[in-house]
């Protein structure tokens, strides 16, 4: 019997098993900096699945999807999937390390000298990137440590201060029309603003707001 084909994502699962190396270095307080390395296997690899799938996918004049030779698709799409192939190395493979290290990492990557990395033609591909991690912190031995939790005597007057303020905040306005005016009282007035210190009706009108709420405030009322 004839060994079935390898399908891309077979292809791809055991590009994942081909395990790439680090070294990690401090690059200050909670940076780290990762050296990686790609190896060459896992590159070509890379390419040959790539290729698979836009040869499979592309659609060149002359020729049915799927048929188009190798060396046309190159030629046409070369450049962009290098480019591709090139952004997904450095993801997986950085990826990956994050996993295996265990790395809390907080924030963005700075990956280093982003435009010289190349998809190599042979060779291993190898790239820094600098990370912010979470600081490692080493607390002190706790035991013996006494802690007292302070009691808030609580009074009838703190409860009623309280409801009195969950009134003020969801209660509803309900209409009063034979009442006196009285603090945090709203009155729906039709309000005239004229400009000048203690102007009267002949000054000038700057605002007018037909009908209004205001609230009632004592300490401001003559």
């Amino acid at each position: 019997m004839a060994a079935e084909p390898t399908t891309p994502e077979q292809l791809e699962d055991e590009q994942k098993q081909i395990p790439v190396t680090v070294t990690i270095e401090d690059a200050g307080p909670a940076r780290k900096l990762l050296s990686i390395e790609i190896p060459e296997q896992r590159i070509k690899d890379k390419i040959e699945s790539s290729y698979d799938k836009l040869q499979n996918d592309a659609a060149l004049p002359g020729f049915r999807r799927g048929r188009a030779p190798r060396r046309l698709i190159e030629k046409r799409f070369g450049n962009d999937l290098k480019e591709d192939i090139r952004t997904q190395l450095l993801s997986e493979a950085y990826s990956e390390v994050v996993e295996e290290q265990k790395l809390e990492v907080i924030g963005e990557p700075d990956i280093k000298d982003m435009d010289d990395i190349t998809v190599p033609d042979s060779g291993p591909m190898s790239f820094k990137v600098e990370i912010e991690v979470s600081p490692e912190v080493t607390l002190p031995a706790l035991d013996g440590i006494a802690v007292k939790k302070p009691k808030m005597p609580v009074s009838d007057e703190d409860i009623d201060k309280e409801i009195d303020r969950f009134r003020e905040r969801y209660g509803s306005m309900s209409d009063v029309t034979d009442a006196t005016v009285e603090e945090k009282d709203f009155l729906l007035a039709d309000v005239h603003i004229y400009a000048g210190k203690e102007a009267g009706e002949s000054a000038e009108e700057i605002a007018h707001h037909p009908p209004a709420y205001i609230l009632v405030n004592c300490e401001h009322m003559d």
